[in-house]
């Protein structure tokens, strides 16, 4: 595993820049693009997300149960102690939506800071370990709910799955 990412990052950093100064018929990257680093000593990071109103970068540091930030003023910080978090979005207030791992839940961060665990079961039993996330124009928040999170003995932190590998989706009204 150790060598897979070390190798992802090795491509990363050759290829991207290479990409950067191709024609890029994708559009994905622009000509001339300048790729930097915005940060490092972090196991595995996922799930940025733009925070346009504060214009800064949150993403989760999952092993480190970390999500950090990027301001361009203020550099890589930590933003707040999180429960395994994965993947982030915001909702269609603004809010920050995080999925958490060891939490086994779906969570948002209100304006004022305090958070509100939005889902952590479904028919009683608990989620197994919410990764990745959407929000539809309706307010619906939908979520993969895969296993392996729980698998991973994060801090300690090992459950066992009460619930198939399924998709969920939360009702933006009603809380189901």
């Amino acid at each position: 595993m150790k060598n897979y990412f070390y190798m992802t990052s090795i491509f990363l950093s050759l290829a991207l820049p290479a990409l950067a100064q191709e024609s890029n018929p994708a559009g994905i990257i622009a000509p001339n693009t300048e790729v930097k680093l915005l940060g490092t000593d972090m196991k595995f990071t996922e799930g940025p997300v733009w925070l346009p109103k504060k214009e800064m970068v949150v993403f989760s540091d999952i092993p480190n149960s970390m999500l950090m930030q990027w301001t361009e003023k203020g550099g890589l910080k930590p933003f707040r102690k999180v429960e395994n978090t994965n993947g982030n979005i915001l909702d269609l207030q603004g809010r920050l939506l995080s999925c958490q791992h060891s939490g086994r839940n779906i969570i948002r961060t209100e304006t004022d800071g305090s958070i509100t665990v939005l889902a952590d079961k479904f028919e009683g039993k608990k989620l197994n370990s919410p990764n990745d996330l959407t929000v539809k124009s309706d307010g619906s928040i939908w979520f993969s709910d895969p296993h392996y999170g729980i698998m991973t003995n994060y801090e300690g932190f090992k459950s066992e799955q009460e619930l198939p590998c399924n998709v969920y989706r939360v009702e933006p009204d009603t809380g189901k």
